[in-house]
Order: structure tokens, then sequence, then C-alpha cells
């Protein structure tokens, strides 16, 4: 079991802080190495900088961000791993609203923007201290 902080900020229009925790199971040896997979929990918060508020004061761009983490490892000399992985957000965020129609409908009918973060895939090299 591992555990990990959370904080990306590669994306141009949101940043991400958070915790997360993944359960690693080891399945064999191949060629070598260690082979093994991964699967955990991502916990958090999501600021979308770039979003639909059009200036409205009163919609958060601020929101709970939660996301299944799974993957496969495979390890060589017990320092050098190499993980392939896919994260799969299940939260959506609301960002922002905005009255195109006030003239037709009045001032309590808006369209509200939604913002959900996509599947990411991501490889990773990691070295080992001992």
């Amino acid at each position: 079991m591992r555990g990990y902080i959370l904080a990306n900020g590669a994306s141009w229009n949101v940043l991400q802080l958070g915790v997360g925790s993944d359960v690693i199971w080891n399945i064999g040896n191949l060629g070598g190495g260690n082979i093994g997979i991964f699967g955990g929990l991502q916990l958090g918060m999501a600021y979308w900088v770039a979003s639909w508020s059009y200036g409205n004061t009163d919609e958060s761009r601020l929101g709970f961000d939660a996301a299944l983490n799974i993957g496969g490892r495979y390890t060589i000399m017990d320092m050098h791993r190499v993980e392939l992985g896919l994260k799969i957000p299940f939260t959506t965020t609301t960002t922002g609203r905005y009255n195109y129609n006030r003239y037709w409908y009045g001032d309590n009918y808006y369209d509200i923007y939604k913002s959900r973060e996509t599947m990411s895939l991501s490889v990773r090299y990691i070295w080992e201290f001992h």
C-alpha cells in the first residue's frame, strides 16, 4: 500500500490538490524483474481556471474531485520501476452560469455549465531509495 499527495498544475485549465492511496499487488517474476498491478482512490479539490463564468461572482469554480486510479507496474533490480496508469474521474463541478435569454425568459433563467476531467493515461518512472 502506498499513499501520496497530489498537486497538479500542468494543465492550463484546472489546478488539483488532494491525497491518494493505492493498493499494490505483485503478480510474479518476468524477465529478470517483477510485474504487478495497482488500484486506488484519489480525493481532493479541483479549481477550474478557465470556465464559462463570464464574471458571474456567485458561482464557485472550486469543486470536489474524486478519481479511481488503476494500472500496471514493472520493477527491475528492486529500484527502477515503470508504471502505466489510468485515472478515471467520477465527479462533475459547476463552473459557471450565464443568462443568455434574460430578455425573453427573465432573470431567473440560466444556462449552467458543468466541467468534468477527462480520463487520463500516465507513464511514470520511479527510482526507489533503499
